[in-house]
């Protein structure tokens, strides 16, 4: 009897031990696949990261290209500014000579109309065409004397904005400015690429020990 029930334990305490052999046999299959998911998941983000670390550096690339080209457009910029404030000032010198020779035109236009109405033998059409002429002096006069008048508006104008004033020039830096910030962007951009790949790297590493030990 005590035979039977030796044997019926020992019996029982092989069955437990195939079934803790075979429980570990399974914990140890999973804990490999979960680590070879693992690693595999670690790799994917690796790859992930320097995708993105490629994406940034090659943005920056592009904004510091971007930003060389504004530097270059502001300083085209300025000189057509300063060509602008050049030509403006030949037109007001032209402005002034133009209407010098007005004035002088409707003096003459005035003698001869004074002429003519004294002439006796001056019919009525020389002396309509002597009225003509004389009101047309005096309107090409009046418009050189308010186009001078607009010149000298612009010209002040011109002269207290500047050459950095001018809507060139402005415009010219604002470019430059957002090109300048597209670059800060793009180079923090790349620094946060390079910092996931080290991280991601740190991780795929702690990852392969920890297969190596499952």
């Amino acid at each position: 009897r005590d035979a039977g029930r030796d044997a019926i334990t020992a019996a029982r305490t092989l069955r437990s031990a195939a079934n803790g052999v075979r429980d570990a046999q399974i914990a140890l299959g999973r804990a490999r696949i979960a680590a070879a998911e693992a690693a595999e998941g670690a790799a994917d983000r690796v790859e992930d990261a320097l995708r993105q670390q490629v994406l940034a550096e090659r943005d920056l690339t592009s904004a510091q290209r971007d930003a060389k080209r504004a530097q270059e457009d502001l300083l085209e910029a300025r000189e057509r500014a300063q060509e602008q404030l050049e030509d403006l000032a030949l037109r007001v010198r032209g402005g002034a000579q133009a209407e010098r020779q007005a004035v002088l035109d409707l003096a003459r236009a005035q003698m001869e109309a004074l002429r003519i109405s004294r002439d006796p033998f001056a019919t009525s059409v020389d002396r309509e065409q002597a009225d003509i002429n004389l009101q047309q002096a005096k309107i090409d006069l009046e418009q050189v004397r308010s186009q001078n008048a607009r010149l000298a508006d612009e010209q002040q104008e011109a002269s207290l904005r500047g050459v950095d004033g001018s809507d060139l020039v402005t415009a010219a830096q604002d470019r430059l400015r957002d090109a300048n910030e597209r670059v800060v962007r793009s180079q923090e951009a790349v620094t946060e690429a390079a910092e996931g790949v080290q991280a991601a790297l740190t991780a795929q590493a702690r990852s392969a020990r920890d297969s190596a030990f499952a």
